[in-house]
């Protein structure tokens, strides 16, 4: 009923994220560095921060939004000021930066290319375990936290991820899984 009203979002999300930074400042104090993966809205959200607090910040850009031509001029400007502003700009595919680079041409961001770092170890295809007690290299009597963080979309694996550690991890209570998004 009502159009997308990106404004409100901004500003819905950045005052739950600052919600969640002041937390995290008075358990930890102040980061080294805040990094950011994707620029709408978490880069804005890091952009915002690092100007209050002076902390550096990095974009890892992973959205299909580009890709897509999902992003209206307005995103396409905010995300150019996130870009601008931080330490270093990443995209996640070679494809994605000679994008990045045509829709911001001229602006000289310098896009470094760091693939998205996923272990085969979750893979949904159905394969030999090399470890037969299943340990995977994790050391007895440690405790384990594993963090899922990304869009609850089918496209994103979630179900396959849940799959997979339940097979891989059955009973073992010293790993954890949590998924946020």
């Amino acid at each position: 009923i009502f159009p997308k009203l990106h404004s409100l979002r901004e500003a819905r999300h950045l005052s739950i994220g600052g919600s969640m930074f002041k937390r995290y400042l008075d358990e930890n104090g102040l980061p080294d560095i805040l990094h950011a993966h994707v620029a709408l809205y978490g880069g804005f959200l890091a952009k915002k921060i690092s100007e209050k607090f002076r902390i550096p910040y990095i974009v890892t850009e992973h959205s299909t939004n580009f890709a897509r031509k999902l992003y209206s001029e307005r995103q396409i400007g905010t995300a150019a000021q996130v870009f601008r502003g931080a330490s270093a700009n990443i995209c996640v595919s070679p494809e994605l930066g000679r994008l990045l680079g045509e829709i911001y041409q001229g602006l000289h961001f310098n896009w470094l290319y760091i693939p998205n770092i996923v272990s085969d170890l979750f893979s949904p295809e159905k394969k030999e375990i090399d470890s037969p007690d299943r340990s995977f290299g994790l050391e007895k009597g440690l405790d384990y936290r594993i963090l899922n963080v990304g869009s609850l979309t089918e496209k994103k694996g979630q179900r396959d991820l849940l799959v997979s550690f339940s097979e891989a991890f059955k009973g073992d209570m010293n790993v954890r899984l949590r998924i946020g998004g």
